[in-house]
C-alpha cells in the first residue's frame, strides 16, 4: 500500500510538477518581460532628481569676509582735534586697516570755504596729522601718510553750517583707491 500511495503521490505530483514547472517558467518569463517594459516607463515618466544633499560631500565652509570700510571723521570748526564719535570711528577704522592687512593708509585733512587758502592747508593737516597719530597710538601697523586739501575738495557744496560741518573732516584711503584730487592712493 505504501508503494501505491508514493506511485500516485509520485504521478500526481509529477504531473502537477511539470505543469507547475512549465508554467512557473512561463510565468516568470512573462514576469521577467513585464517587468522590463513596466519598470522603463517608470523611469522614463518620473523627472530626474538630484541626488539628495545627505549623498553630496559637503562643501568647504567659506571664510566670511568681514565688509569694513575706511570712514571720514568730522571735526568742529576751527578744530583738529578729535571728537568722541571721530574716536570711536577711528577705532573701527583700525580694526579695518588690521582685517584687511593694508600696506599704506592715505589721510586726507578737508576744511570748510572759510578762511584763507594757507590758514585751511595748515588747518587740514593738523587734522590729517591728529587722525594719524590715533591710529598709530592704536597700534595700526600700516605707513600712515597725510594731506592737506584746504577747502579744494568740499564734500557738500554751499555756503551755510550745513554745508560747512560735512566740509569739515578727514578722508581716510587705502591702496586702489583715488585721492579727492583723483591721483591713487600710492602703496609707498
Amino acid at each position: 500500500m505504501k508503494r501505491v500511495h508514493l506511485l500516485l503521490i509520485a504521478a500526481v505530483c509529477s504531473g502537477s510538477l511539470v505543469g507547475c514547472a512549465g508554467s512557473s517558467a512561463r510565468n516568470r518569463d512573462l514576469s521577467e518581460k513585464d517587468a522590463k517594459p513596466a519598470a522603463a516607463p517608470v523611469a522614463k515618466s518620473e523627472p530626474v532628481a538630484a541626488p539628495a544633499p545627505a549623498e553630496k560631500p559637503a562643501p568647504a565652509p567659506v571664510a566670511k569676509v568681514e565688509v569694513c570700510s575706511l570712514a571720514k571723521v568730522y571735526f568742529s570748526y576751527d578744530k583738529a582735534t578729535l571728537s568722541d564719535a571721530a574716536q570711536q570711528t577711528l577705532r573701527g577704522v583700525a580694526d579695518c586697516i588690521r582685517s584687511r592687512k593694508l600696506p599704506v593708509v592715505e589721510v586726507e585733512g578737508h576744511c570748510d570755504e572759510r578762511g584763507t587758502q594757507e590758514y585751511n592747508l595748515a588747518l587740514g593737516e593738523r587734522r590729517a596729522q591728529s587722525v594719524k597719530r590715533y591710529l598709530t597710538g592704536l597700534g595700526v601697523p600700516s605707513a600712515v601718510q597725510t594731506i592737506s586739501f584746504g577747502k579744494e575738495y568740499p564734500a557738500v557744496e554751499g555756503h551755510d553750517e550745513a554745508a560747512w560741518k560735512q566740509n569739515r573732516r578727514a578722508e581716510l584711503r587705502g591702496p586702489g583707491e583715488k585721492l579727492s584730487n583723483g591721483t591713487p592712493v600710492a602703496t609707498r
